[in-house]
């Protein structure tokens, strides 16, 4: 079974957990990013046999929408001894951080395809 989730940018995704609200709506004023996110979940072990592709169509000039893959980075310490409230997390684990671009391929092309996981074709 595949768990998809709509999220807002800022919203934490850890590989056990998904966190955060679906946004109801989003809008953008004219020349202005908006960003989102869309996490997902699998029951399959092997990521080979869950290749998941992203196919965004749009009128858009292809040029002004970026696809990214985020990445995890293992945390030791993810708390000082005595957190107060505002942390998300404070034991060690992976937690997410950086952004892989996964669309420079299809940059030309009208329809954007982007490999989520897996390798790109």
């Amino acid at each position: 079974m595949l768990e998809t989730k709509l999220l807002s940018s800022l919203a934490k995704v850890f590989p056990e957990e998904i966190c955060g609200e679906s946004p109801m709506q989003a809008s953008a004023m004219c020349n202005e990013p908006l960003s989102f996110q869309i996490a997902y979940r699998s029951g399959c072990t092997d990521r080979k046999e869950l290749p998941l592709y992203l196919k965004i169509e749009t009128d858009l000039n292809p040029d002004c929408v970026i696809c990214y893959k985020e990445g995890y980075v293992p945390v030791i310490h993810a708390a000082t001894l005595d957190p107060d409230d505002y942390y998300d997390r404070t034991v060690p684990g992976l937690y997410p951080d950086p952004l892989f671009r996964r669309n420079d391929s299809a940059k030309h092309a009208p329809k954007i395809m982007a490999a989520v996981d897996g390798e790109e074709r």
